[in-house]
């Protein structure tokens, strides 16, 4: 006889063994489910007690509108520190940051290394090269614009390479702060 025709509870006399794993399944998964809630909330007490032992007294409210208020009072403190660290980033980068020091002889009879191409520059590879040229008679200095790691002017090969020298300076400095952003 089908289901349909055996009557209401017919069908649940025909599945009851499934119904009943079913529930009891059901029931198993609630039980984990309402442990792991527990535990969490037994968590959750366990951190506001802590929280309210380490404020002595005062109501956890009033400690985070304390700490609320005392950054807003701050926040201007720390707008004017930024402009000021704005401020003295742009002096650092414009002030003297790299050397570039070559030592030769500029001619034969005269030994020593005594003549020199010294490249001074800031942040922005802007500077001068000052070249001096010695000789038995004579002494004579020579100084050339750089902006941005050239001068309009011709360079000697030893300009050129004091020139360069300060620019491995640069580089290396770059990666050095790479690194050390990389590390925070």
């Amino acid at each position: 006889m089908p289901l349909a025709q055996a009557g209401p509870g017919a069908w649940v006399r025909a599945y009851e063994a499934e119904i009943l794993v079913a529930l009891a399944g059901s029931i198993l998964i609630l039980l984990v489910l309402w442990i792991d809630l527990y535990r969490r909330a037994a968590q959750a007490q366990a951190r506001v007690e802590s929280l309210a032992a380490a404020s002595e007294g005062v109501r956890l409210e009033e400690m985070v509108s304390g700490y609320l208020s005392r950054a807003q009072e701050l926040a201007p403190r720390v707008e004017a520190m930024e402009v000021v660290l704005d401020a003295l980033q742009e002096a650092q980068r414009r002030s003297l940051q790299y050397i570039g020091v070559v030592r030769f002889d500029a001619f034969e009879e005269v030994g020593g290394h005594q003549s020199s191409a010294v490249a001074l520059l800031d942040g922005y590879l802007d500077g001068m090269v000052i070249s001096t040229i010695y000789s038995r008679s004579d002494a004579r200095v020579y100084t050339k614009v750089v902006k941005d790691g050239k001068s309009e002017s011709p360079l000697t090969e030893e300009e050129r390479e004091a020139i360069n020298i300060a620019r491995a300076a640069v580089q290396e400095q770059v990666m050095t702060d790479r690194r050390a952003r990389g590390r925070r």
